[in-house]
């Protein structure tokens, strides 16, 4: 990890695995400008734990999204750039399995495609301002934790029946990183596109077609970070796309940069420093 950043990954208790595939501590001490994450087309809530509580994010061609204490992402495609707002930036995050933030929800999630994150309190209701102040308090991790799953037990008392049609869907998607054709896909689960279709907009808000293009290029970002400027064209046939400007094209509607443009950037590359530790779509 880089100087200057603490990150840490925790597992959830086992009963709540179906829904939470992780909790994460994120610190950043280090001088940068922005920040730039990539999303997975899976949703999180981040709760903002430094002074005073508060992040703008910025996508292409949109206005700022302000965010205060607690946002949820999701169901949305292009990165997100974040600038320096505080000198030390400390995040609390839950992240929501395939399926998860459809029962915390209880109602589909294809209203959140609209933009990157959401104000939090928007979007989950009553029960969240109580959870908020306890997070916020919260002087360890495990406290963060502890209280965090209390709360989660309670709104998801009832455990619901896994889809492990879609589940498998997801994760043939993601081994095959982002080239699984997803007609043959249908056809090994023996089911039809538009049951597909139904489910991810259901559980994702993006279509089978859309998840799996956001893992390709997810994939062929963390080799583009690795391995620097040198070769695209091989970068980019390798990855299945058609030539070098097929890829620019798509570096373009992700990220809103050339190649070139973003590895030169002051820019704080979450997605290369996390790509270790990081799992796109894990179910």
């Amino acid at each position: 990890m880089e100087a200057g950043i603490t990150y840490q990954r925790y597992a959830p208790a086992p009963e709540l695995a179906s829904y939470v595939s992780h909790y994460a501590y994120y610190e950043n001490r280090a001088d940068w400008a922005w920040e730039f994450a990539l999303p997975d087309g899976l949703p999180s809530l981040v709760f903002i734990l430094h002074q005073p509580h508060h992040l703008q994010l910025f996508t292409p061609g949109k206005a700022a999204i302000e965010c205060r204490q607690a946002y949820l992402t999701g169901a949305y495609s292009q990165g997100i750039y974040v600038p320096r707002q505080a000198q030390t930036q400390r995040l609390f995050s839950i992240r929501f399995t395939a399926e998860g933030i459809y029962h915390l929800l209880r109602q589909p999630v294809a209203g959140l495609r609209g933009q990157p994150a959401w104000p939090a309190e928007l979007v989950l209701g009553a029960w969240l301002p109580a959870l908020t102040e306890q997070v916020l308090t919260s002087s360890t991790v495990g406290q963060l934790i502890g209280a965090t799953e209390t709360y989660l037990r309670r709104q998801l008392a009832r455990y619901p029946a896994q889809d492990l049609r879609f589940q498998e869907a997801v994760q043939r998607i993601v081994t095959s990183r982002g080239q699984q054709s997803i007609d043959s896909l249908a056809v090994h689960l023996k089911v039809s596109y538009k049951w597909l279709e139904r489910r991810f907009q259901t559980y994702l808000g993006l279509s089978p077609k859309e998840f799996a293009r956001l893992n390709r290029f997810i994939h062929t970002y963390f080799s583009f970070r690795r391995q620097g400027l040198q070769d695209l064209l091989g970068l980019a046939v390798e990855n299945g796309f058609y030539d070098q400007t097929h890829f620019n094209k798509e570096f373009r509607y992700f990220t809103n940069q050339t190649p070139t443009g973003l590895y030169r950037a002051d820019v704080q590359d979450l997605a290369h420093l996390f790509a270790t530790a990081y799992r796109p779509g894990h179910p």
